[in-house]
């Protein structure tokens, strides 16, 4: 994992869900070490914003966090590969509200 760290970097995806239906409460927020310089980087991560928004939107039935850490992560994964050829750690944390 640290060699992975080291090279990719990390990218922390915070969502806010309601608790019985797992649907969005506000954006997603995106944080991001080691992982693109600051050229192109707020761009980059808006965009991620959008991706996490529209795969939770398309789960609308998902009601298991471990399932809408998962959702998060594979569709944020693809994205940021798709986009800059790297695989950052991706970490999702969920709050139900």
């Amino acid at each position: 994992d640290r060699a992975h760290l080291s090279t990719d970097g990390v990218v922390v995806v915070i969502v806010n869900v309601e608790k019985q239906t797992g649907k969005l409460t506000s954006a997603p927020e995106l944080l991001s070490r080691g992982f693109v310089d600051a050229e192109g980087h707020e761009l980059l991560l808006e965009e991620g914003r959008d991706v996490v928004a529209r795969a939770l939107q398309g789960a609308d039935h998902i009601t298991e966090i471990a399932d809408t850490n998962a959702t998060i992560r594979d569709s944020l994964s693809k994205f940021l590969y798709d986009q800059t050829r790297r695989r950052p750690m991706v970490l999702a944390v969920t709050v139900e509200v």
